[in-house]
């Protein structure tokens, strides 16, 4: 090993040894990580009618989650097998580092090939929060909701190094850059959206693409939302509008309490 080895991130120095025993701490991580995506499972399955079978390659993504918990994970692909007969793509609304876009790619490229996977993201970290946006939990000690904007950015080739390790070479994974507005939605979606992945943190375009699935989901897709009542106020504050304003267009499921919940869609209306 080459000792004259170093590097900086974040303005700390690495030498060759201690990169090395990062490397190995997170191997170690990844590991313990697996065997708990198995024994989450196990439990899962003891809940559901019909129990999900996973292989190895989506034990794998579970493992490497980061963001959405294992739960939310489990729950992403019973959804994706309960909406597989239904007309319509899928789509991820913020996708950050690319890792729940991975996990649901090796799902896709399972499937039938007529099905693509959207995925969109500004690259450009959060938006201005709106003032619905209140802050319940500090994740990054800011100290106020504003100094949020911009943060969780994360540059594109990370998202498509992830979707790569899925496939290298599919013409059915449609990154889609911008902010997410319903003009920037409305020019740049499929006709029909049979499941939707939603972790955008805030109010604003978390209620602007539940409106729009209204118009583009049958009955029976589904979206799962993250960040429900975690983080900004703004994501509960966006589902509980929409259920209100547009009552009989989704069912609210909210599994186990945790950080997310599912809509489905069920009417034409």
């Amino acid at each position: 090993m080459n000792d004259a080895v170093r590097i900086t991130v974040e303005g700390i120095d690495y030498d060759a040894f201690q990169i090395l025993a990062l490397k190995r701490s997170l191997e170690e991580q990844l590991n313990y990580r697996q065997k708990d995506a198995v024994d989450a499972l196990k439990l899962f399955n003891v809940s559901q009618q019909q129990p999900l079978a996973v292989d190895g390659k989506t034990l794998h993504r579970l493992a490497r989650l980061a963001g959405a918990t294992l739960l939310e994970g489990l729950y992403i692909l019973k959804s994706l097998e309960l909406t597989k007969a239904l007309p319509g793509d899928w789509c991820e609304y913020g996708v950050a580092h690319g890792r729940t876009s991975a996990l649901i790619a090796e799902q896709l490229m399972s499937g039938p090939s007529s099905r693509s996977f959207w995925l969109y993201d500004s690259f450009q970290g959060l938006p201005k929060p709106h003032e619905k946006d209140v802050l319940l939990h500090d994740i990054f000690n800011k100290g106020t909701m504003a100094a949020y904007e911009g943060e969780i950015c994360m540059p594109e080739r990370y998202v498509r190094g992830e979707l790569e390790s899925v496939s290298k070479k599919s013409d059915r994974f449609n990154v889609i850059k911008g902010w997410i507005t319903p003009e920037h939605l409305a020019q740049h979606s499929p006709d029909a959206i049979a499941f939707a992945f939603l972790d955008m943190d805030f109010y604003q375009s978390t209620k602007d693409v539940l409106q729009f699935l209204i118009g583009r989901m049958p009955p029976g897709g589904r979206a799962v939302v993250d960040d429900y009542g975690v983080f900004s106020e703004g994501v509960l504050t966006a589902v509980q509008e929409i259920m209100a304003e547009f009552p009989g267009a989704f069912t609210l499921e909210h599994p186990h309490q945790d950080k997310f919940v599912i809509l489905t869609r069920t009417s034409a209306s």
